[in-house]
């Protein structure tokens, strides 16, 4: 959807969506595999409440849609703090979901703090991740 639109970004984020969706594919025809304890919260979510990462990345996708790309890229500062810090709680709850997360939060990482940001894939980027994180809460 650029008005230029940058091949080598839009590959990575197709690549990274794709590796997603193949992921929530494994994980759905193999909820429990022996390799990969699922502990969930109180919430009975895999990985908990996610509520704070939705927050930072639709605050972030409300300025890559308004064109203030120099604000996303300093949210992204809160994003990547927000979860390293929770890091060592999320990760034993359900390592394939974790690192379904992970994988989605360093592609809008990269897409963000490239040195050219391009909207339409920062912002395809953002969509993918809160659109994981929808499908996680969902989950029990």
């Amino acid at each position: 959807r650029a008005g230029q639109p940058n091949s080598a970004a839009s590959s990575s984020s197709l690549e990274s969506f794709i590796n997603i969706m193949d992921n929530l594919g494994k994980q759905k025809a193999n909820p429990q595999s022996a390799t990969t304890p699922v502990v969930a919260d109180s919430s009975g979510k895999p990985l908990g409440d996610l509520s704070a990462f939705r927050k930072i990345a639709e605050d972030m996708s409300r300025l890559v849609n308004a064109g203030d790309l120099k604000g996303a890229k300093s949210r992204a500062g809160d994003l990547e703090s927000a979860w390293d810090n929770a890091q060592p709680k999320l990760r034993p709850m359900n390592q394939d979901k974790w690192t379904a997360m992970d994988n989605a939060i360093d592609d809008v990482l990269k897409q963000i703090r490239s040195s050219k940001p391009n909207a339409a894939t920062s912002s395809s980027s953002l969509d993918s991740l809160i659109g994981l994180i929808n499908n996680l809460d969902n989950q029990k």
